[in-house]
């Protein structure tokens, strides 16, 4: 009420009253008004409509019959009333994923991670390794906890009457051992040659825009990199964050490679990922690739990422060479 100037203001599923929505009365120049899933009556919502500026109220999911809609819209004929879809129980649906938070970062230090659904009475469930929640066996959420290492957080929402919903996805990379310095062995695409190898250990992780100076892409080349420790450290892992979407030609890395020594010329092989091929149907994403091994001293790391030498041939570009974007190396 002390915003005159509001024109639209979104309720659903909140905890509004009667006594709450009588407080908007002063504001006269509101147009729309949210209050899908709220238990507000039929009366507290029938002295708004005086209100001048009122085109829209959203009442979807509430208990508001189809008697009084249809007295509303002969005496308010200049108010559109919204009521959507009547969950009769007939009809089953899929739940929007959960809203995960903080969504992707590279942590120094234990985070607070949070989950929430609009809808009431949703179950969230979630797993840290990257596999796919079910709505039995996996962890059910029940409040904010802590996160101090390399996890890939999927969760997905549960209610009885609907679908389980899609993946929510986040992604958080423990800081380790940052390089004293990274060589590129083969040189990105032209596009991206002004972007600054210190990406690769900036702990920003690249977004879906795949232009904002926070990725290096490849096409021509694979992907190569040395980084290089001024004193010996003791790893055991190493994370690539990466990029996928099919519609722009970007694929995961057909193959993953990872060496370590003393020095450039004594290197050997710590570990190799190939994963499956992508499938036609596969959403973009940002992704993470983790390369586990046994712990071992260097002062050397090589990593090479390789590119997709042919499109499949489902794909406009078939035949064509994919691209590998990487934003950020993560030795631990």
């Amino acid at each position: 009420k002390d915003m005159p100037n509001l024109t639209k203001l979104n309720l659903n599923y909140s905890t509004i009253t009667a006594n709450g929505l009588a407080q908007l009365l002063s504001l006269k120049n509101l147009q729309q008004l949210s209050l899908s899933g709220t238990s507000v009556n039929a009366a507290a919502i029938e002295k708004l409509m005086i209100l001048p500026q009122l085109k829209n109220i959203f009442l979807w999911n509430t208990a508001i019959d189809s008697a009084e809609i249809k007295k509303w819209q002969a005496r308010f004929p200049g108010i559109r009333l919204e009521t959507g879809f009547v969950d009769n129980g007939e009809q089953k649906m899929a739940l929007s994923q959960p809203v995960i938070k903080p969504q992707v970062t590279v942590i120094t230090e234990p985070i607070t991670v949070s989950m929430k659904h609009p809808f009431h009475g949703v179950n969230i469930r979630y797993t840290t390794d990257g596999t796919m929640p079910d709505s039995v066996n996996s962890k059910l959420y029940t409040g904010p906890f802590q996160i101090d290492s390399t996890t890939i957080l999927v969760a997905r929402a549960f209610k009885d009457g609907w679908y389980g919903s899609n993946e929510g996805r986040a992604t958080y990379l423990k800081r380790g051992f940052l390089p004293d310095s990274v060589d590129m062995l083969t040189p990105p695409d032209p596009k991206y040659k002004s972007v600054d190898k210190k990406i690769l250990s900036d702990a920003v992780l690249g977004d879906m825009n795949i232009a904002n100076g926070d990725w290096l892409g490849y096409q021509v080349n694979d992907a190569g990199y040395c980084l290089y420790f001024n004193k010996a450290v003791t790893i055991d892992q190493l994370t690539l964050n990466l990029l996928k979407n099919t519609g722009s030609s970007i694929f995961p890395p057909t193959s993953t490679a990872i060496w370590g020594g003393p020095d450039k010329d004594h290197l050997s092989l710590l570990a190799q990922l190939t994963p499956p091929a992508i499938t036609r149907n596969e959403p973009a994403a940002v992704f993470t690739q983790v390369l586990n091994f046994r712990p071992v001293q260097v002062k050397v790391v090589k990593v090479v990422a390789s590119h997709l030498k042919t499109i499949p041939a489902w794909h406009k570009n078939k035949g064509k060479d994919g691209w590998v974007l990487i934003s950020e190396i993560v030795v631990n």
